[in-house]
C-alpha cells in the first residue's frame, strides 16, 4: 500500500485518472443499489431485474469492438471527458421513473449508459501506458484492482445506507454528479498525442488488423482463451451468491452483503499483492485464476457459510492477481496505438460470454442443484487457469511488439 502512495504521489496524470475512476465508481454502486431498489419497489418481477442485468452486458456484442477501435482513432482525451459529459446528464432521466408505466425509463437508460460505457472503458485502459513509466505499469493495474474493491464496499454499503436515509433520488443525482467530477479531473490531464492515426481504416480492416495481432502473438491467443471461457464458469458464480446465502446457507439479505463484502476485499488484497509479484507475470497470472477455481469449488462444498465467505475472499485475490497481470502483460505486449482495440475487444468477448452464462446458469438451475453447478463452475475456472499457465509459461517469444516498433 505504501508503494501504491508513493506511486500515486509521483504519477500526478495517472493520479487524477484514478481517483476520477474512483469517484465515479462509487456513484456507479450507488446507482446500481438504486435502480434495482426502483425495480423491485415498483414492479416486485425479478424478471424486470433480469431485463435490467442483461442491458447491462447486451450494449458489448455491439459497440464494445466500435468502442476499441474509436480509442485508438480519436484522442484519448476527448473521449473520456464526453463520455463522462453525456453519461452525466443522462444518469438524471431516473429521476423521472414514478410509476411502473415509466420502468420502460430503467432499460433505455441502462442500455445507453452502458453504450457509453463500451467507449470509456477501452480509452481508458488504453491511456494508462501513455501516462504512467513502464516499469510502473503492473503498480497502476495492481491499483486498479484495490480501487475497484473499496469502490464495491464504499458503494454497495454506503449506496444502501443513503439511498434509505434519504431516498432514491439521492443515488441518482450522486451518480450523475460523479460523472461531472470524473470528466473535470480528466480535462486537466495531459495526454500523449495518440490514437489518430489510423483515421481511414474499416471497421472490417480493423477486426483483420486484431487477428493479426493474435496470430503474431501467443500471449494474446492465452488471453483470448481466457476471456472466452473463464466468463462460462464467472458467470455461474455471480448468479449463484444470491442462490447461495437464501437457498444453501439461508442468511438471506445479510448474507448477499457479506457475500459482497469479501468480493470487494479480495481485490483490495488482492491488488495490494499483486503490485509486488513484477517477477514472473506470466506464472503469476495462472496461479491467480487457478487459485480462484479451486476456492470457488470449496465454496460449492462447504458445509459453513463462514468458510464459504473465506473461500470466496480467497478466489477473488486470486482472480484480482490474475487480472492485474494479463492486463499488464497486454499493455508490455501492444503497441500504444492498437491497444484500444485490443481492449475494446477483449471487454466485448468477455462481456457477451458472461451475460450468456448468467442467462443459462439462471436456466439451469431450474434442473441442477446450486452447489452443482457451483462445482463445475469452480473446476471450469480451474482448467482455464492451468490451460493459460501452460500457453503463458510455455510462449517461446520475449520481445514485444512496443520494442518491435523501435528497432
Amino acid at each position: 500500500m505504501i508503494k501504491s502512495i508513493k506511486f500515486l504521489r509521483h504519477e500526478r496524470s495517472y493520479r487524477r485518472l484514478f481517483i476520477s475512476g474512483f469517484i465515479s465508481g462509487v456513484g456507479d454502486w450507488f446507482n446500481n443499489v438504486a435502480v434495482l431498489s426502483t425495480i423491485l419497489t415498483l414492479t416486485g418481477s425479478s424478471l424486470a431485474v433480469g431485463i435490467t442485468l442483461a442491458l447491462r452486458v447486451l450494449p458489448y456484442l455491439v459497440f464494445g469492438p466500435l468502442g476499441g477501435m474509436v480509442a485508438d482513432r480519436i484522442p484519448r482525451k476527448i473521449i473520456l471527458v464526453t463520455m463522462d459529459l453525456t453519461r452525466s446528464v443522462l444518469a438524471l432521466s431516473f429521476l423521472f421513473v414514478n410509476s411502473k408505466d415509466q420502468i420502460w425509463i430503467v432499460y433505455v437508460v441502462t442500455f445507453g449508459l452502458v453504450i457509453l460505457s463500451t467507449f470509456y472503458i477501452p480509452a481508458r485502459a488504453a491511456s494508462i501506458p501513455t501516462l504512467v513509466r513502464k516499469e510502473n505499469l503492473l503498480t497502476a493495474n495492481a491499483l486498479d484492482q484495490t480501487s475497484f474493491g473499496i469502490v464495491m464496499i464504499i458503494g454497495s454499503v454506503f449506496g444502501a445506507f443513503f439511498t434509505a436515509i434519504w431516498g432514491l433520488q439521492f443515488a441518482f443525482t450522486f451518480n450523475s454528479v460523479s460523472f461531472l467530477v470524473s470528466a473535470l479531473l480528466t480535462m486537466g490531464i495531459t495526454f500523449p498525442r495518440t490514437g489518430t492515426k489510423s483515421n481511414k481504416i474499416t471497421y472490417k480492416e480493423q477486426i483483420k488488423s486484431f487477428l493479426s495481432l493474435c496470430k503474431k502473438s501467443r500471449l494474446l491467443r492465452a488471453i483470448i482463451v481466457l476471456s472466452a471461457l473463464w466468463p462460462v464458469g464467472g458467470g455461474a458464480i455471480n448468479v449463484l451468491l444470491s442462490v447461495y446465502s437464501f437457498q444453501v446457507f439461508d442468511m438471506g439479505q445479510q448474507g448477499v452483503g457479506i457475500f459482497y463484502g469479501s468480493l470487494g476485499l479480495g481485490f483490495v488484497i488482492g491488488g495490494i499483492f499483486a503490485d509486488y509479484i513484477s517477477q514472473n507475470l506470466k506464472k503469476m497470472a495462472a496461479a491467480g485464476f487457478i487459485l480462484e477455481g479451486i476456492s470457488l469449488s470449496i465454496v460449492s462444498v462447504s458445509p459453513y457459510f463462514s468458510l464459504a465467505s473465506l473461500m470466496l475472499f480467497l478466489g477473488t485475490v486470486g482472480s484480482s492477481i490474475g487480472i492485474a497481470s494479463t492486463n499488464t502483460l497486454v499493455m508490455e505486449a501492444v503497441s500504444i496505438d492498437e491497444q484500444g482495440k485490443v481492449f475494446g475487444t477483449l471487454a466485448t468477448l468477455r462481456n457477451s460470454i458472461l451475460g450468456i452464462s448468467m442467462f443459462v446458469a439462471g436456466l439451469l438451475l431450474e434442473w441442477i442443484q446450486p452447489r452443482v453447478l457451483g462445482f463445475l463452475g469452480g473446476i471450469l475456472i480451474t482448467i482455464v487457469g492451468a490451460l493459460v499457465g501452460i500457453l503463458l509459461v510455455t510462449d517461446p517469444s520475449k520481445q514485444t511488439f512496443q520494442e518491435k516498433k523501435t528497432c
